[in-house]
């Protein structure tokens, strides 16, 4: 685990979108209900710093560096500097507990976790210490179900809104495919309650081994009965192995209603839009939160655009822009706190996400409030059940329902509990 803390870097001229979080007007000191340092306010990130595999995201981290480096060169907090305890998941599910354990210790006052196999096993360590995690993407239930996690961008959303927007697309043939891991059974559910809520088709599901290297033969298997709708639902890495194969199926030309339905980063990204266009040519997709190319995103391709030969996985994906859109409800949290006339430490910040009426994270996402909803007994955490609809044409993404988010918390309640 180390300690990262603000340092100069190269011509950062782009004003970073924190949702005003660099003008907060906030006093006080920081730390954990024990009060650890006072002369800053400590915020955990769990992440693949080291780890180059197809299923890591080692941006994470970095763009929440650059995030922090931002607000503080803009004096912090309120004066106050953040300061980043990082520590590396390696890739390695066993690595998840052990950098649980070690940001207890560390004083930090929330944690960043992004998404990895063996984060299952943190919400217990969280919810002992009364440590508020934010996950990148649920990819366990138990992200969805513990009292520590608060999911500000519910990834179970976009698993459910893809497939509902396939049955909103009137896809007759749909077909999933992803990679098999130790989620594929709760992806599949997740899928199901999708389509039936938008009363589709539920989809034929296609899995993909674990690190295998060639696609030809998923790519053969997905468009079998030459799918009208195929869903992808793997990262920006696994794709950019995958569509190669797909492309040489002559897939996309067999029919005009061929396209690719799915959500932001799990179908597409910056990257991909720009490997494949005519692959993605037609494809519709939900997002959680606005495309990259909404002028609120200006700061953070910013940075982005600084990473982008950092040889970094996954940079691109909705999981980056997850944890981004996670700092900035960090941030707006620690605020109420200090206005509450509060310190801040683990427990207020834990109990503004447990109670307060609204989290302001600038529009990237619809509004939406950290207590219960009362829609979903069986996902307590479900914040929010509101998407934006999106085309990719003409070279770009475009929103539509006029970039207006549909909420399609109705549909899914109709199928569920």
């Amino acid at each position: 685990m180390t300690l990262f803390t603000a340092r100069s870097r190269r011509g950062l001229a782009a004003a970073i979108a924190l949702t005003g979080a660099a003008a907060l007007a906030l006093t006080g000191c920081a730390g954990t209900a024990a009060e650890a340092d006072g002369d800053v306010i400590k915020i955990g990130v769990m992440g693949d710093i080291t780890s180059q595999s197809q299923t890591s995201y080692s941006g994470i981290p970095r763009v929440i560096e650059l995030a922090v480096e931002e607000l503080n060169a803009s004096g912090g907090i309120g004066g106050v500097p953040v300061e980043i305890v990082e520590c590396d998941l390696q890739g390695v599910p066993d690595q998840a507990t052990r950098c649980a354990r070690d940001m207890i210790t560390s004083g930090v006052t929330a944690v960043l976790a992004q998404v990895s196999f063996g984060i299952e096993k943190v919400p217990p360590v969280f919810e002992q210490a009364k440590i508020p995690y934010f996950p990148a993407y649920t990819l366990s239930a138990a992200d969805m179900e513990s009292e520590a996690s608060f999911p500000v961008v519910p990834g179970i959303l976009s698993q459910m809104g893809a497939a509902w927007l396939s049955a909103q697309e009137e896809c007759e043939r749909p077909v999933v495919v992803s990679l098999q891991g130790p989620t594929t059974d709760y992806m599949k559910e997740l899928v199901t309650i999708g389509a039936q809520a938008g009363g589709g088709i539920v989809p034929r599901f296609v899995f993909a081994p674990l690190n295998t290297t060639d696609y030809a033969p998923v790519a053969a298997e997905v468009v079998a009965d030459n799918p009208d709708c195929i869903m992808p639902y793997m990262s920006e890495t696994l794709n950019s192995v995958f569509y190669p194969a797909l492309e040489q199926t002559g897939w996309k030309e067999r029919s005009p209603e061929n396209h690719l339905v799915g959500y932001q980063g799990g179908v597409y990204t910056q990257k991909i839009l720009t490997d494949f266009p005519e692959l993605l040519d037609g494809l519709r997709a939900v997002d959680m939160s606005r495309p990259f190319n909404d002028p609120l995103w200006a700061g953070f391709n910013a940075m982005i655009d600084e990473l982008k030969d950092d040889g970094l996985t996954n940079l691109t994906s909705s999981f980056t822009k997850h944890s981004y859109i996670n700092f900035t409800a960090w941030v707006n949290a620690v605020k109420q706190v200090q206005e509450a006339g509060d310190a801040v430490t683990n427990e207020t910040v834990f109990d503004v996400f447990a109670t307060s009426d609204g989290i302001d994270v600038g529009n990237f996402t619809a509004p939406f409030t950290t207590s219960n909803s009362g829609d979903f007994e069986r996902w307590p955490r479900f914040f929010n059940t509101s998407l934006i609809l999106e085309e990719f044409r003409d070279g770009d993404i475009v929103q539509l329902n006029d970039g207006e988010f549909v909420d399609i918390g109705p549909d899914l309640a109709a199928v569920v509990d």
